[in-house]
């Protein structure tokens, strides 16, 4: 499915950041443009999260050519929050969304990150 008429004209608005155009939209749109307009490098998605539909809009995006960012669907929570770890240690950045059980599920991974990242600074 590719982007309508109408949100490829919202998204110019965005793109361009003309004051004078309404967008009316969902939240969904809303964080999907912001993570177009923070111009992400990789995300990753357990397609079943309580934010599916901020990553079908972003994997949109994507595949209408508006984002140029990696699209990693994980198989488990865990996994999601390892892939934009290792994403991000090597300077990508990146994004990745989930809930209160999903975040109990990779807290390993969590950790890991909240401790590691003083050691990837310069």
């Amino acid at each position: 499915m590719s982007v309508s008429a109408l949100e490829s004209k919202r998204l110019e608005a965005v793109l361009k950041g003309d004051e004078e155009v309404e967008v009316v939209g969902t939240g969904t749109d809303a964080v999907a443009y912001a993570l177009m307009l923070a111009d992400i490098d990789v995300t990753s998605a357990y397609p079943i999260r309580p934010y599916g539909g901020v990553m079908q809009t972003v994997a949109r995006l994507i595949a209408d050519g508006y984002m140029k960012a990696e699209y990693i669907v994980a198989a488990h929570e865990h996994d999601q929050f390892e892939i934009v770890k290792h994403a991000s240690a090597v300077g990508a950045r990146t994004f990745v969304g989930s809930s209160g059980v999903g975040w109990l599920l990779a807290i390993e991974a969590i950790v890991a990150i909240s401790t590691d990242r003083y050691q990837w600074l310069p």
